[in-house]
């Protein structure tokens, strides 16, 4: 199937589709909870600062944080997610971003300056993970 002739209604069903199967199958492995690096910190500080949490599925070559794809995370309570997801977290009170393999809490960190090398070496963990 060559999915760059597909019509975009057909090609979002099958992203649909595969998000639905992939979901189906996370059940199989172990479930961990994830809290945002700075929950400890309460409301206030996350109010005060800019902070996001987000489950990556994909990395594009996009040159922003749009570069990660996947589901919001909810900052304010424990996360359950496997030992194989990676999430990338915002904590805009260190102007920084943190990519994290959540079984063993490996961390890459980079910031806006350096963005675009912080997503290349993002990806390459990533797929090299995903291929293995």
């Amino acid at each position: 199937m060559n999915i760059q002739t597909l019509p975009t209604p057909d090609l979002q069903f099958l992203i649909a589709a595969a998000r639905k199967e992939l979901q189906s199958r996370r059940q199989f492995y172990e479930i961990i909870e994830y809290s945002h690096s700075c929950n400890a910190k309460g409301n206030f500080h996350k109010k005060q600062y800019k902070h996001w949490l987000k489950l990556v599925e994909n990395i594009t070559d996009h040159h922003n944080a749009m570069a990660f794809e996947g589901p919001w995370l909810n900052l304010y309570q424990p996360n359950r997610v496997t030992l194989d997801d990676y999430i990338i977290e915002f904590l805009g009170c260190k102007n920084e971003f943190r990519f994290i393999k959540a079984g063993t809490r490996d961390v890459i960190t980079g910031t806006h300056d350096n963005f675009i090398e912080f997503r290349n070496q993002c990806q390459k963990i990533f797929f090299y993970d995903k291929s293995q």
